[in-house]
């Protein structure tokens, strides 16, 4: 944290999002996803200020306390809010809040990076995303009930055969969209900002899978992908492998594209010298 000092009240401004504690990103949570502005970095300022205060404090605090120069030079302390989202050179993607109470449940999001994410999982994200980005309304809730489990038992988390995957078991049946409707905002800004940054590293750091040439043929997405996999058995049948980790199929599937390259270059030389 910088500390700052406003009047005689001692404050601090978060440098990252480690450092920006439970009740600073609820005072900031429904602006952290807006476009970068002067007037938006000086409302997040004024936000984060007033989070550090009790409610005596706001009382008497105006913002005509802190003069435009002042909260200009506090607002080059925040830069790094929109900097989350240049994925180049970031190693570790993780939501703001891990985990959360709701209804007297306590619910955890994904690992960092989508460690513990599977395939079928992953697919769904991607069409909740989708679908958010379409305008859809509901979307917000089905995407926060889909990746926000209950922890699995100490029991099941000290097996031998535990597969690192620390939130109960994904069933897509179990989806309910009604479950977070009435949850506030931030738990909902916590988890699109999440998985809309994990989205971007995925897609970046397998950048071969997503990117490219599109088949002019129908397009089968993760279930095209699933069922490829399947026929080899490397991982399975398809139902094994839609609940195999995300990077691990990722890193397979990549790997197969480079030997199909490589592949089709050999042969391509191979007509040349023969031409």
């Amino acid at each position: 944290m910088t500390p700052i000092k406003i009047g005689k009240y001692r404050l601090g401004i978060p440098n990252n999002q480690e450092e920006t504690a439970l009740n600073l990103y609820k005072s900031i949570s429904p602006l952290v996803m807006q476009q970068d502005s002067e007037e938006l970095r000086g409302q997040i300022i004024f936000s984060l200020i007033k989070a550090q205060m009790n409610k005596k404090q706001q009382r008497i605090f105006k913002t005509g306390k802190i003069d435009a120069f002042a909260v200009l030079k506090l607002s080059e302390l925040i830069g790094w809010i929109w900097k989350r989202y240049e994925i180049e050179g970031q190693s570790h993607i993780s939501p703001w809040i891990q985990e959360f109470k709701y209804k007297k449940t306590t619910y955890i999001l994904p690992l960092p990076n989508m460690d513990d994410v599977t395939v079928n999982e992953f697919a769904y994200i991607n069409m909740y995303l989708d679908m958010v980005a379409e305008g859809d309304a509901e979307a917000i809730y089905g995407l926060t009930a889909l990746i926000c489990r209950p922890l699995k038992s100490k029991k099941e988390r000290t097996q031998i055969n535990y597969n690192g995957q620390p939130r109960i078991q994904f069933n897509p049946d179990l989806i309910d969209v009604e479950k977070f409707k009435k949850a506030p905002e931030w738990i909902l800004w916590n988890v699109y900002d999440f998985c809309l940054r994990a989205q971007l590293m995925i897609h970046k750091r397998y950048e071969i899978i997503f990117s490219g040439e599109k088949s002019k043929g129908p397009n089968f997405g993760w279930l095209g992908m699933v069922m490829n996999i399947a026929e080899t058995g490397t991982y399975g049948k398809a139902k094994e492998v839609e609940q195999e980790s995300l990077h691990t199929i990722c890193i397979y599937t990549t790997r197969k594209i480079l030997e199909q390259k490589r592949h089709q270059e050999e042969l391509e030389n191979i007509k040349k010298k023969h031409a």
